[in-house]
């Protein structure tokens, strides 16, 4: 059973905890990007008009709606895309495999990796799954 209790107000946080150790990748190696030497966290403390308090999640669970419906969202549902399938190292058919398997599993974004040292390759085996796509799924 929910509630109606409201909630009335959202006080923000946010806190930077540093790393003993700074994490890098391989954009590091390149100069594109800098070690993360800190995690951001956020945290949100919601007030309900009850004098309820809870700190992040805390109010969607007593409630029972998740918090985003607490604070009046409209969107019942999110796109999703599928990040895993087109690996460098995975032949053009495989991924197309993959590509076909998600889709059957009603995901509607497909996501390759591209970064091979010929570009020529990686516009290749983007167009290759487009045009698959488009073959497949009209």
């Amino acid at each position: 059973m929910g509630s109606t209790d409201r909630i009335t107000s959202v006080r923000l946080s946010h806190v930077d905890l540093p790393l003993s150790t700074p994490i890098s990748d391989a954009k590091v190696l390149t100069g594109r990007q800098r070690p993360l030497t800190a995690v951001a966290f956020l945290s949100a403390e919601n007030t309900a008009g009850s004098g309820h308090r809870g700190l992040g999640l805390g109010h969607a669970k007593r409630a029972g709606p998740p918090l985003a419906k607490l604070l009046d969202a409209h969107r019942e549902s999110v796109d999703v895309c599928d990040t895993s399938g087109g690996f460098l190292s995975s032949p053009l058919e495989q991924v197309l495999d993959n590509a076909d398997r998600a889709r059957a599993r009603g995901v509607g974004g497909i996501k390759i990796k591209v970064g091979t040292p010929d570009p020529a390759e990686d516009l290749r085996r983007v167009e290759a799954v487009r045009t698959h796509l488009r073959t497949a799924y009209r």
